[in-house]
């Protein structure tokens, strides 16, 4: 998981650009006066975008390639988010901003203070268009991702037991890839120590297959421990859909990013 590896100082980092970026978030909701609230989130993306790359490439005092891999990875994922809330949204939500879908209504923006702090905090959170709030959802959300919601009157226990057995599967399966991936060790003389008689080209369709197997099982695990807490702690089941609907079992390109 990522974001154990990322170094204290970092974290300063990420925080201010994630508070920076809430704040450009938060004016979706406000209509009165789009041109200037338009600029503002601009302004507001410009320098969250700008906090998020300086994370990104700055040299911390932690050279390893985990370290480096999270904080790219995070960094990386902040400034498509800018784009996504600042520069989309700049293009197509001035007229048609995120909505909530309450058991199947869409409801009006919101319009105290509150309410759109609530409106920013759940839209900027949120990845497949669930939210924190029980029974609602966004306008945007996709149908594949409907597809995976549980029914609002899922036991709680039925959720955590499922959880609780896929987490154990992932684990598994990311334990035997993972000690795969590290039984050999490599020339790190060499400019190219896989490739250089490093591993033969069966082997490395292989160990490139279990990397890309594992990068997926990290986010599952990590989505897994996520959402048993946050059940456990109250959280509406139907807010915490799988992360992904088998994409190794995809038909074609276009299948594989929609499962």
């Amino acid at each position: 998981m990522p974001a154990i590896l990322i170094p204290p100082e970092a974290h300063v980092h990420l925080t201010i650009g994630i508070q920076v970026l809430l704040a450009a978030t938060f004016t979706l909701a406000i209509t009165s006066q789009p041109r200037l609230t338009a600029a503002i989130r601009l302004l507001l993306g410009t320098l969250s975008a700008s906090i998020f790359y300086y994370c990104t490439f700055h040299s911390y005092n932690a050279p390893t390639r985990g370290t480096d891999t999270a904080i790219a990875t995070v960094g990386l994922y902040g400034i498509m988010r800018v784009i996504d809330i600042c520069v989309v949204d700049l293009l197509v939500g001035v007229n048609s901003p995120p909505r909530w879908v309450v058991d199947g209504k869409v409801l009006p923006l919101p319009t105290t203070f509150y309410e759109r702090l609530a409106h920013a905090l759940d839209y900027l959170t949120t990845l497949q268009g669930t939210s924190i709030f029980k029974s609602t959802t966004w306008d945007w959300m996709p149908l594949s991702a409907k597809r995976r919601v549980l029914p609002a009157s899922t036991p709680r226990t039925t959720f955590l037991r499922q959880a609780f057995i896929s987490l154990f599967k992932n684990y598994l399966v990311y334990d035997a890839l993972d000690a795969f991936n590290k039984h050999r060790l490599w020339d790190c003389r060499q400019l190219h120590p896989i490739t250089n008689g490093g591993l033969s080209i069966p082997e490395q369709l292989v160990a490139a297959f279990s990397v890309c197997v594992t990068t997926s099982l990290s986010i599952s695990i990590s989505a897994h421990i996520v959402s048993i807490i946050a059940v456990a702690c109250g959280a509406p089941v139907e807010a915490w859909p799988p992360m992904f609907n088998r994409p190794f079992s995809a038909v074609s390109l276009e299948d594989f990013w929609t499962q």
